[in-house]
């Protein structure tokens, strides 16, 4: 705990702050709707359209794309705990988030294949039920 002094703590929320905007900036480069909650070095990822007010908003996040986009980023050496309560630690530099934010680049891009499955759904005659609830997460 001594070593947990002001300047530690203004660079777990610096390398925080970057983490949380470049995750909502790169969702939104890939048409993936997601929001990024968190203060400090503390984050959690919801797959949801809806502002993330309280745990009533927390709820209308879609667990399954959660584990989708979670394996996505484990093949690629990424781990979220489950949960999904991310941080950064003292010891995080950029370059270390930036190999974390290049992974998920190439994770959302590579979720946004879904769409198929929603457009496979649609045309072989499957229930709304197993194909709505995944593209209404993608513009």
């Amino acid at each position: 705990m001594n070593e947990l002094r002001p300047p530690v703590y203004e660079h777990l929320n610096r390398i925080g702050k970057m983490v949380r905007s470049a995750i909502c900036s790169l969702s939104n480069s890939a048409g993936v709707r997601l929001q990024v909650a968190g203060i400090g070095s503390l984050f959690h990822i919801f797959l949801t359209d809806q502002e993330i007010l309280d745990h009533r908003s927390a709820e209308t996040a879609n667990a399954c794309l959660l584990s989708i986009l979670d394996l996505g980023l484990l093949n690629r050496a990424v781990y979220f705990a489950p949960g999904h309560s991310c941080s950064v630690s003292p010891v995080t530099t950029e370059d270390g988030a930036q190999t974390t934010l290049r992974a998920v680049t190439k994770t959302l891009e590579s979720v946004k294949t879904i769409i198929l499955y929603c457009l496979l759904g649609f045309l072989y005659g499957l229930s709304k039920d197993c194909y709505a609830p995944v593209c209404q997460f993608f513009g």
